[in-house]
């Protein structure tokens, strides 16, 4: 006699659907590819996967979220300590790099905002003139009476 049917118990059921492409050499794989410094985005599309698949696999399993993070973070702190040494050693441009990107309030570069009257967006006024058919030009008319007719 069947087993199931021995014990009263409802056959187990499979799972439907297309089985998850996130098996462990996968995961190991992206986490490796994370950890060198490759953007997100970028280590999918190495791996296959698309970006939703994955950013939907880490909110349902922290643990490979939390492997995620930790293989970013040893990606930041190895290449901060090559740009460290690179400026220890007299690189001028990885010691700039380092100031601006690390303090950029202090060492970033100066950027220039335009902006119109108290901040707001600058107005632009395209004007056309075309001469009359009798050869004079037509005056413009002055800003304050642009204005009242607004």
């Amino acid at each position: 006699m069947p087993e199931n049917i021995k014990n009263n118990s409802v056959p187990a059921r499979r799972k439907k659907g297309r089985p998850t492409k996130f098996v462990p050499a996968l995961r190991k794989r992206l986490v490796e590819i994370i950890a060198i410094g490759t953007p997100l985005r970028f280590a999918c599309a190495a791996c296959r996967i698309s970006y939703a698949a994955f950013c939907e696999y880490r909110i349902a399993h922290p643990d490979f979220d939390s492997e995620i993070e930790a293989a970013r973070a040893a990606s930041i702190e190895k290449h901060l300590r090559s740009i460290i040494t690179a400026a220890e050693g007299g690189d001028t441009a990885s010691s700039r790099w380092y100031l601006e990107r690390c303090f950029p309030a202090e060492f970033g570069r100066s950027r220039i905002e335009l902006t119109g009257e108290n901040g707001s967006p600058l107005a632009v006024g395209i004007g056309i003139y075309l001469p009359r058919k009798d050869g004079e030009e037509i005056k413009p008319l002055p800003a304050a009476a642009i204005e009242n007719e607004n």
